[in-house]
């Protein structure tokens, strides 16, 4: 079945109180620089992208931003996502298509980082809908790398909304999210992808991007 998994009500309730209960960030789990580095393509979802991370911010998290960052290089890329305790996925109709996005997942995912992905719900913004008007996930999966196929049927995603009290209960999951991924690094080790697996393999990049990826061992 194509799609991805819908968040237990009950779970995202109860995460919901928490935040309710307590505005606190979290603090960084040990080796961790920032709380999230968010993954994005620029030519739809900047502006989104952006957006959330000045609320992030706003409210006191530190985030890896493309955008804001002091060394926009593939390697800083690759270091922000090691830095990170988790990684948002701010998901477009063609983000998993993008090369530098495929490159920031898969190191999330060879770092066993947990994700938040968040969706684009605006037709205006890039975003391909179904019959339904809905975001189409059918579509997106039908289309990206094989490889990277779990990561959004494995993770339950969150409507990107723009206004009111919808925007709230939005920034509330994805805070939420953030709080739990800060969480597990601290209760739980996380096992890596084992080889052969879904996860594990690599499709080949350019030959600039090869050449910058074979230098991410300084990051290991």
């Amino acid at each position: 079945k194509l799609g991805l998994k819908v968040a237990p009500l009950r779970k995202l309730k109860r995460l919901r109180s928490e935040i309710k209960s307590s505005s606190s960030v979290p603090d960084l789990p040990v080796g961790a620089k920032f709380h999230a580095f968010i993954s994005h393509e620029q030519a739809f979802s900047q502006d989104q992208s952006q957006a959330l991370y000045t609320e992030l911010r706003r409210q006191g998290f530190k985030v890896w931003y493309d955008m804001s960052a002091s060394k926009i290089t593939v390697d800083g890329m690759l270091e922000g996502v090691k830095n990170s305790a988790c990684c948002i996925l701010f998901l477009n109709t063609n983000t998993l298509e993008r090369e530098m996005v495929q490159m920031e997942v898969r190191e999330a995912v060879r770092l066993c980082k947990p994700f938040v992905v968040i969706h684009e719900t605006d037709g205006r913004h890039g975003a391909k809908l179904n019959a339904y008007g809905s975001f189409d996930f059918k579509y997106v999966l039908e289309r990206a790398p094989q490889d990277l196929v779990p990561v959004l049927n494995n993770h339950e995603a969150i409507r990107y909304e723009r206004r009111g009290a919808h925007r709230k209960v939005m920034l509330d999951d994805i805070i939420a999210k953030i709080k739990e991924a800060c969480h597990d690094h601290v209760t739980e080790r996380h096992s890596a992808p084992q080889l052969g697996s879904p996860l594990s393999g690599m499709l080949s990049l350019s030959p600039r991007s090869s050449a910058a990826l074979s230098r991410r061992s300084k990051f290991s």
